[in-house]
């Protein structure tokens, strides 16, 4: 058992998906297991993968989709603490061990231990999931990692220098962009005029562009392109 410095805390919702996997049929987790080694690093979404996973073996999309999104959600956090699959499952566990039977019963306790092995080979081995999470992980590496943008338009009257007559309006945008930088979330607002809505659009449509063009010549040429997309869905 890991001392109480190795203890991971994990936050209440969390622990609800301890709780599903660990009660979660242990075949289906082998399952799962086999299939991330021999699918490719994920190159749309999680829960396409889990669908195609699903389809071939004839299992229930769900409990796939659940046990997959769960994973991935745990390698990332174990990759951002900068911890061995060995160092994440003793400090969760130890965690776990250390609540009341309200909230990890027995049924639970013996449920983990019998799936410890078999959920630590999924965190350690090199397979759909981890290979994704690695992509995440540089592309976390910059300083700040657009989450959602808005854009505002809006109208803003003009007075005369003595603010006796409204002359007139103009029209301007506010691009709300929502980032994250490091594990605070920022927001900025940019105003924008007509002619930057124009040269915005222009920019992206060249670098949509760009990005089509490279991705069909590194798929031509055998190599993955791993979406990052993913993390939007954990």
């Amino acid at each position: 058992m890991s001392s109480d410095s190795n203890v991971i805390p994990i936050p209440n919702p969390e622990i609800n998906n301890f709780q599903q996997l660990a009660l979660t049929d242990s075949q289906l987790i082998v399952k799962v297991k086999n299939e991330l080694q021999i699918h490719e690093p994920i190159t749309h979404s999680l829960d396409d993968l889990a669908k195609k996973i699903a389809e071939e073996n004839s299992m229930n999309f769900n409990e796939v989709s659940s046990v997959i999104s769960t994973i991935a959600n745990w390698i990332l956090v174990q990759r951002r603490m900068d911890l061995t699959s060995e160092e994440f499952m003793e400090g969760v566990t130890a965690f776990l061990e250390s609540q009341s039977e309200s909230i990890w019963s027995s049924d639970h306790r013996q449920a983990w231990r019998d799936r410890y092995d078999i959920i630590l080979d999924i965190l350690s081995s090199n397979n759909a999931v981890s290979l994704g999470a690695k992509a995440i992980e540089l592309f976390f590496e910059h300083q700040l990692v657009l989450c959602s943008t808005r854009i505002i338009t809006d109208l803003r009257p003009i007075f005369n220098d003595e603010a006796t007559e409204l002359i007139g309006f103009f029209s301007y945008h506010t691009l709300v962009a929502r980032c994250v930088e490091g594990s605070q979330l920022r927001e900025f607002h940019v105003a924008l005029d007509k002619n930057d809505l124009t040269i915005l659009k222009e920019q992206l449509e060249r670098a949509s562009k760009k990005a089509s063009l490279l991705e069909k010549d590194l798929t031509d040429n055998n190599f993955k392109i791993i979406d990052t997309n993913i993390i939007s869905e954990i």
